[in-house]
């Protein structure tokens, strides 16, 4: 009787489609196998994409490691010799604006997600499903940190080259490099204080691609196989330590402890991770960064931020109003990039008004 009523049930679902021009065997069938090839080719494009970060041809890696000696040597006289450095420089340009777009960014934390604060069951278990983890946010140089072919290699924000040097991260360096595929993508920050790496994310580990994982998973997995290496021991073979940043449960004993610890790094805001969110570029508000003075040096002082316009050079507000003019000898060393946004520091009175500082900091 059961199963008759189920087949009844199925029938006139069929009809239903039947109704509306479509068969519902078949285009279901079909959608569910247009579904999965789309997650196939979407892991396909990720898998290429990865590779295209930790496996750059040899002829590109060089050429853009020499083009600062290149800049430095005597000026070249001919027309054929300038236009071969401009298209070099060009190269290089679009090179590091490939490497400039692929980490996660956190939003200000304007207001308190409902979810933020979970309470511990009776059980004394918590929802890994739902829910945020803190995080103390180290300061420092956001970085992309790659082990590929022997080597690891740290690029800033902007793409660029901060570092690079042997490690015991997995093909961090020809002793541990144990095969092509099994490189390793961390979103790191350069603490300069302490020569230290401290990774908050992890997007692949061995080749295994995490970008799709909930960041639960993530953050448990990174403390996990960091663990299993030497990365967190300075030696010859591994120069700068790599250190996990902690993260506690977002319960009022956790939050307590992510705000009020003091920790091997000086601290510039908390950082909230949605647990259930998953490594996105650019961006996402499943991370949230919140500052005050309590947490973050910087604010202690009155700041603003400002985006570089089109020119390069010059910073303005949302309503289009420019209050700074870099050179374009301190855009360069700022490494300033079209339309990113600015953190400037507000320092003093001048004339009335108050005067920004020359130093900034990129918004993350």
């Amino acid at each position: 009787m059961i199963i008759r009523t189920v087949f009844e049930n199925m029938s006139a679902r069929r009809e239903a489609w039947k109704r509306l021009g479509l068969s519902a065997d078949q285009s279901q069938e079909k959608r569910r196998q247009d579904a999965m090839d789309r997650q196939k080719q979407a892991r396909r494009d990720l898998t290429m994409h990865v590779r295209s970060l930790a496996l750059p041809s040899v002829d590109n890696e060089l050429e853009e490691l020499t083009i600062t000696m290149m800049d430095a040597e005597m000026e070249i006289s001919t027309a054929a010799s300038k236009s071969r450095k401009k298209t070099r420089e060009d190269r290089v340009k679009a090179r590091r604006s490939h490497f400039s777009n692929q980490l996660m960014h956190p939003e200000w934390m304007v207001d308190v997600p409902s979810t933020l604060v979970q309470a511990s069951s009776t059980s004394g278990k918590l929802d890994h499903d739902d829910g945020w983890l803190a995080l103390p946010r180290p300061d420092g140089k956001r970085c992309l940190v790659i082990s590929s072919n022997g080597s690891t290699v740290a690029r800033t924000i902007s793409g660029s080259i901060l570092k690079k040097f042997p490690s015991t991260l997995p093909c961090g360096s020809r002793k541990t490099n144990t095969g092509q595929d099994q490189y390793c993508v961390l979103d790191c920050i350069f603490h300069e204080a302490n020569d230290t790496f401290y990774v908050l994310d992890v997007m692949c580990w061995k080749g295994y691609l995490l970008y799709d994982c909930s960041a639960d998973f993530r953050l448990y997995w990174l403390r996990d196989k960091l663990a299993e290496t030497t990365a967190s021991k300075v030696s010859n073979a591994n120069p700068y330590a790599f250190e996990p940043v902690p993260a506690y449960e977002c319960t009022l004993d956790g939050l307590d402890t992510a705000y009020s610890t003091t920790y091997p790094f000086t601290k510039d805001g908390l950082l909230f991770y949605c647990k259930a969110g998953m490594y996105t570029l650019g961006l996402t508000p499943l991370v949230l960064l919140w500052r005050d003075r309590h947490t973050s040096l910087y604010e202690n002082q009155l700041s603003i931020v400002l985006q570089v316009l089109d020119d390069g050079v010059s910073c303005a507000t949302l309503e289009n109003v420019v209050l700074f003019t870099f050179t374009p000898e301190l855009a360069l060393a700022e490494e300033v990039s079209l339309y990113c946004c600015l953190l400037f520091s507000i320092k003093k009175y001048i004339g009335g008004a108050r005067g920004l500082g020359a130093g900034v900091r990129g918004v993350d």
